[in-house]
C-alpha cells in the first residue's frame, strides 16, 4: 500500500491491527487520503477522504493515524455492532484511553453513530473503572432481572470500605469484573483472594468474570448470576 500511494495514511481496522495484533486483521487495507485525491484504488484498498490528516505517526515505517484517531476511523467505517466490540477490545488492550478517544470524537466534524459512541464513553466520565464494566452495564447485565444490582456500591467489610463492581444486597452476592489486563500479577491476585475471603466471612458470595467470558459467553454469565441470586435468596 505504501508503494501504491505515498500520500496515504493507514487507518481503521488496518491501523488497529498494527497497533495490537490481538485485534482482528482486516481483509482490506483501510487508508485515508486528502479530499480531491481522485485515486482509483485496487480491490484490496478501502479509501476514505478527509480535508487533511494531521493526527498521524509512523509505525514500523508505515504512516498511520494515531491510535485514538484510527479507532474512531474504524468506528466510522464499520457497522455499529462491529465498531462497539472493537472499542471495548481496544480500550481493554490499552491501545488508547477512553479520554483520548473522547477528545478525538469531540474534534471530529462528522462521525457515523456519534451519539452511540458518546453514550458509551459517558460511562467512563460517570466513574466506570474499566471497559469491561462498561460492556457489562450496556451489553450483558441489563434488563429488569438485574435491576436490583447496585454498581460500585460501598460495602463495609472487616472495618474497610469495599466497592464491588456489582452488589445484590438482599442475596448478599458480589460480582467482580476483572481479568489479566486490569488485574494481573501475584500481588493483585493475592489482594483479590483476600478480598473474597473477607467477603465470604461476612456472608457474601463472590462471582468473578473476565473480559473474554463476558464477550464470548454473555448468556452463560447472565444465567450463572441469576442462578446464584435465586440460590442465595
Amino acid at each position: 500500500m505504501c508503494l501504491w500511494s505515498r500520500r496515504a495514511t493507514v487507518g481503521g481496522l488496518s491501523a488497529m491491527h498494527l497497533y495490537h495484533q490481538e485485534l482482528p486483521a482486516p481483509t482490506t487495507v483501510d487508508i485515508v487520503l486528502p479530499h480531491g485525491s481522485r485515486v482509483r484504488a485496487p480491490d484490496w484498498v478501502r479509501v476514505r477522504e478527509q480535508p487533511e490528516v494531521r493526527a498521524a505517526c509512523h509505525l514500523r515505517d508505515v504512516r498511520c493515524l494515531v491510535p485514538e484517531a484510527a479507532l474512531l476511523d474504524a468506528w466510522h467505517r464499520e457497522s455499529v455492532g462491529i465498531g462497539r466490540d472493537l472499542v471495548y477490545r481496544a480500550l481493554w488492550l490499552r491501545v488508547c484511553t477512553p479520554r483520548q478517544l473522547a477528545r478525538a470524537l469531540a474534534a471530529a466534524p462528522r462521525v457515523s453513530g456519534r451519539r452511540d459512541l458518546a453514550r458509551l464513553l459517558a460511562h467512563f466520565e460517570a466513574g466506570a473503572t474499566s471497559p469491561l464494566e462498561v460492556m457489562a452495564r450496556r451489553e450483558v447485565f441489563v434488563g429488569r432481572r438485574f435491576g436490583e444490582f447496585e454498581w460500585q456500591a460501598e460495602l463495609a467489610i472487616a472495618g474497610r470500605l469495599r466497592r464491588p463492581d456489582m452488589l445484590h444486597r438482599r442475596a448478599r452476592l458480589v460480582v467482580e469484573l476483572d481479568g489479566r489486563r486490569y488485574h494481573s500479577g501475584d500481588d493483585a491476585a493475592a489482594r483479590d483472594r483476600t478480598r473474597d475471603i473477607e467477603l465470604a466471612a461476612a456472608g457474601f458470595t463472590t462471582l468473578r468474570f473476565d473480559f473474554q467470558e463476558l464477550r464470548r459467553r454473555p448468556d452463560w454469565c447472565r444465567a450463572v448470576v441469576l442462578r446464584a441470586v435465586e440460590a442465595r435468596l
